[in-house]
């Protein structure tokens, strides 16, 4: 822009919704000067706005330039033009510039701008051209261009003229016959800065120029020429010569004063924004939880649009990376070349002042271009510092081109360092309150669980060694002994099922739980339980029902180990929570297939005591009991729940549970089967159910006769065992460890026992090491031995299975259980 005496620039700021429409506009002193009017109050009564002062020649550029810039624009377009505007005087010539601020859509927020008049450059322009038509272009320019060309926009042939020379003296002008585009476009590399060249090529041609001067008098353009020094801003202007449009004038000028002035403009409107990023940024930080990537999310959009700048990464001290890059701009990688300076990133964590700053990673200290590979083309790594430690590095790169960093940008980066600094802070902080919290939250639930425990413990085993004591007292009387038993029995069972959960809710929670799928029957798997709850509902007067069907695929895999304990959980919790006379209702269908796979749904219904809304909430959690007035007197663990709910999860299923206080309750459980290839069941009469009563129950043979050798090295358990299976008609051999019943069966052979009942862990040899030596002495005959053990997980089972043996039965003695396993493998033989 050519040099003039003019009023101080005026200044104005509007700010607008998420619509786009102006909210509020602020003009200062000068802003009103420049336009004629003495006070802000005297242009404020004109009435007039801003858009209605417009030349109408100039309307269409204005209204275009200000529809680009309320576009959603990430990259940071600002609004720049040159107008004429209607004044207390007439219309004048005024150059207009905005620096926008946008929201994270890319929508705009707010225009800090100047306007500057330039009516004086245009007038001294306008005589300019004047001159140029009448052939005095050196008496008119000399004092602003550095070099002046005409140029024959069809050949290319060219005219320069020296400056400080008169047009009548033929000695002003040095005609050339080559191509001004060709020559210039050769000198490119010698004589204009690196990060511009291509800039200039694509501008100097003819066709851009047309394009170009379309719709304007003139158009400018900067860039930086290659001095001794370093690099200087010129500016090159373009106009036509003649009204025929065939040929242009070129004009050069210094313009390192005018970039000057604009660059201390745009620091002004920066520092403004800057100021408002710092409140904002540390408000963020104050009233928010302390996330480091939620922070470089909202620091880095913010600071991306405000500089300019292409990345933005902050990089902790132990490596972890949060990166933000502008549209388009690919993550730069961390190492580029050995002797690059962006390749020794690290060294700016040991700098002595605390950043690193490089205006430009690619040049040498003598300006030559030593790294012309490097993507960063101007870097700003800042230590950020955290309660007296080294907490990472802020950096910030421009890939596109370089640039030269202000104090103020400077200044707001160590800012910005200095928050990260305290956000770390804050998260150590909060870090180490949570596991304060955490722990503390550990030791209350291992207390409560030490006090739950020690008092469903002690309520059984107080009735398993007071009835005890009272059988002894009363040796004489049959009945009240019978009494004392039955009840120690039933407080015994309670004990167990105790320790049962325990161990599988500590075993969900260890991740050593896992689904062992084994082909069967969903048919009897369903009868199964029948077998298993019937004694228990009927010795409470409960009506227990079993209806299956409609179900299409009976063959399926399953972990039906799993299934049993799910289901005899949810079935005996029924038959405890329902008065006697009362009923449970249990029913299995198909709800579905898929390839592959079928989907079972199981309904355990009863008419019980209920729950209430609150605690249906909290079923599934461990510890959870109700304590109400009607069902005080039953006692349960608090786990049972947990645990089913966590193996149903564990097998890809899901229950859920419905209960009206005083009414009863319903558990659905879905789960998904495997199906068997080539074994499909349809129910002959679809849609109708089977019930359970009508089946007839499996009988349990006759034992009497039958061989059985005992391995069990606990004495107690030893005698236990071997009165129970005598009263059932068995011979009993018993030996101590597994090496014993190894020799024994070697003895008598292969045939002489019906069964080995074998425990695990045993001393000298376990049940593992002798079954697998069994099977290898005897490898053609099928003794049936079945593990014996207090081993009772599924890995347990499958160990077993592995070793050899035939089935597996925990204990304590489940006579029924160990009877029926016997008898399935009579019949199996």
């Amino acid at each position: 822009m050519l040099t003039s005496k003019r009023l101080e620039p005026g200044k104005w700021y509007i700010e607008y919704d998420e619509k786009g429409e102006a909210v509020r506009v602020v003009h200062d002193r000068s802003y009103c000067r420049i336009l004629g009017y003495a006070s802000e109050q005297e242009y404020n009564e004109t009435g007039a706005t801003w858009i209605s002062t417009i030349h109408p020649d100039d309307a269409v550029r204005v209204d275009s330039m200000m529809k680009k810039v309320k576009r959603k624009h990430p990259g940071g377009l600002d609004f720049d033009i040159e107008y004429r505007r209607m004044t207390r005087t007439g219309y004048r010539w005024f150059h207009d510039y905005g620096r926008c601020t946008r929201r994270e859509d890319g929508s705009l927020k707010s225009i800090d701008g100047v306007i500057f008049d330039i009516q004086s450059t245009v007038d001294r322009e306008d005589a300019h051209q004047a001159l140029i038509d009448n052939n005095m272009r050196i008496l008119a320019l000399e004092d602003q261009f550095e070099s002046l060309y005409e140029v024959d926009l069809e050949t290319g042939r060219y005219e320069m003229y020296i400056k400080g020379q008169t047009l009548g003296d033929i000695s002003s002008r040095m005609v050339n016959n080559s191509d001004f585009f060709a020559d210039t476009l050769e000198n490119v590399d010698r004589v204009v800065y690196y990060d511009d060249r291509e800039d200039v090529r694509n501008v100097l041609t003819a066709a851009y120029i047309r394009k170009a001067l379309e719709q304007n008098r003139y158009f400018d353009w900067y860039y930086r020429l290659l001095v001794n020094t370093g690099n200087v801003w010129v500016r090159m202007r373009i106009l036509y010569k003649n009204a025929d449009r065939t040929h242009i004038i070129v004009g050069v000028f210094n313009a390192e004063e005018a970039m000057t002035a604009r660059r201390q403009e745009e620091r002004r409107i920066m520092e403004l924004a800057i100021s408002r990023f710092r409140t904002e940024t540390l408000a963020y930080v104050a009233d928010n939880d302390p996330d480091p990537a939620r922070f470089m999310e909202f620091f880095g959009s913010r600071f991306l649009q405000l500089t300019g700048c292409d990345q933005v990464m902050f990089r902790s001290a132990e490596g972890r990376r949060y990166v933000l890059n502008a549209p388009g701009i690919e993550e730069i990688p961390q190492e580029i070349c050995a002797g690059c300076p962006f390749a020794r990133m690290d060294s700016a964590l040991y700098a002595e002042d605390g950043c690193v700053l490089m205006d430009d990673c690619r040049t040498g200290v003598n300006g030559t271009l030593t790294h012309p590979d490097c993507p960063a083309k101007s870097s700003f790594m800042q230590q950020v510092w955290s309660d007296g430690r080294l907490a990472g590095l802020l950096t910030v790169h421009y890939v596109r081109k370089p640039h030269v960093f202000v104090d103020v940008e400077i200044d707001m980066m160590k800012d910005v360092a200095a928050y990260m600094g305290l956000l770390i802070s804050r998260i150590s902080a909060k870090k180490a309150e949570r596991e304060k919290l955490e722990a503390q939250s550990a030791n209350r639930a291992k207390t409560e669980f030490l006090f739950n425990m020690s008092h469903d413990i002690r309520t059984p085993m107080n009735a398993v060694l007071g009835f005890t004591g009272m059988a002894m007292k009363h040796l004489d009387d049959r009945e009240k002994v019978r009494e004392c038993l039955e009840k120690t029995q039933q407080a015994g069972q309670l004990l167990l099922g105790l320790i049962n959960s325990i161990l599988d809710m500590s075993r969900v929670e260890s991740g050593s739980t896992s689904v062992d799928e084994q082909p069967g029957d969903v048919y009897l798997s369903f009868a199964n339980f029948d077998n298993i709850m019937r004694q228990m509902a009927d010795s409470r007067g409960i009506d227990l029902s079993f209806e299956f069907g409609p179900v299409r695929d009976r063959y399926v895999y399953c972990d039906f180990t799993l299934c049993n304990r799910v289901f005899v959980n949810i079935i005996s919790n029924s038959i405890k929570y329902t008065r006697e006379g009362g009923y449970v209702k249990v029913r299995c269908e198909q709800t579905g297939s898929e390839p592959g796979r079928g989907i079972y749904r199981y309904t355990v219904s009863d008419n019980g005591v209920g729950m209430s809304e609150e605690f249906r909430e909290h079923v599934f959690e461990q510890f959870s009991r109700e304590h109400t007035s009607t069902n005080t007197v039953t006692q349960g663990t608090g786990l049972g729940m947990a645990v089913c709910k966590s193996f149903v999860e564990l097998m890809g299923g899901t229950v859920t549970c419905e209960s009206s206080q005083g009414e009863g309750t319903t558990f659905t459980v879905t789960l998904p089967f495997r199906l068997q290839e080539g074994q499909i069941y349809t129910d002959p009469q679809s849609g109708e159910t089977v019930c359970s009563k009508s089946r007839p129950r499996p009988e349990i043979p006759d034992f009497t006769g039958r061989k059985v050798l005992l391995v069990e090295d606990n004495e107690l358990n030893r005698e236990i065992a071997s009165e129970i299976l005598e009263d059932e008609g068995f011979i009993v051999d018993t030996v101590c460890d597994g090496r014993e019943s190894v020799e024994r069966l070697k003895e008598k052979g292969p045939d002489w026992y019906d069964f080995v009942i074998m425990d695990i862990q045993m001393p000298v040899m376990n049940g593992y090491e002798a079954t697998r030596a069994i099977r290898a002495m005897y490898p053609e005959a099928r003794i049936p031995v079945i593990a014996l053990s207090a081993n009772a997980f599924e890995e347990d089972r499958r160990l077993s299975r592995e070793a050899g043996m035939d089935a597996h039965v925990a204990k304590p003695i489940n006579l029924s259980e160990l009877l029926g396993v016997m008898a399935g493998l009579l019949r199996r033989a």
